[in-house]
């Protein structure tokens, strides 16, 4: 019997690999008793976790306000790992609830990008990071896949992307 995968809200952020200790490119099938440990939590209220459909192929898992799992509903893949304000892991000293200020101290390249509405390390592939309504504070940070970043721009590499080819 194998190991029984469970989120590690401490672990560092990888870009393009892994947050919570869970790494990206697993399978749902995989995630199986993590997900279902906490997709459903409270049969009664769902207060402590939420399934959300994020785009016509990508399905999210939330553990409440600690991270998001989402998969691509064509191959089953973990394609994004989203922290949230409970999550205390980092990259680069960089955390969730950190102001955006002090990010752009740690890392000069943290640059803000018009047309997709987040924040993203010039250079660095593979992570991006999400700011509150204000534009303050950082709100959640989120690992991908590679893919996102190659094929963005390119409609036949997205659309196979779309389609689950990767």
């Amino acid at each position: 019997m194998g190991t029984r995968m469970t989120v590690d809200k401490n672990a560092p952020i990888v870009p393009g690999i892994s947050l919570g200790g869970i790494n990206l490119r697993i399978t749902l099938k995989d995630c199986y008793d993590l997900v279902k440990s906490f997709s459903w939590i409270d049969k009664k209220t769902y207060r402590n976790a939420s399934v959300s459909l994020y785009s016509d192929f990508h399905i999210g898992y939330e553990l409440q306000d600690t991270i998001v799992l989402v998969f691509h509903a064509m191959n089953g893949k973990l394609m994004k790992i989203i922290a949230k304000k409970n999550y205390n892991g980092a990259y680069k000293c960089i955390t969730v609830g950190m102001s955006i200020s002090k990010a752009r101290q740690i890392v000069k390249e943290f640059e803000y990008d018009e047309d997709e509405e987040y924040y993203y390390i010039k250079g660095v592939k593979g992570i991006v990071f999400d700011a509150d309504a204000c534009d303050e504070y950082i709100e959640a940070i989120s690992v991908h896949i590679k893919e996102l970043d190659e094929y963005q721009g390119d409609f036949s590499k997205w659309e196979e992307l779309e389609r689950g080819n990767w």
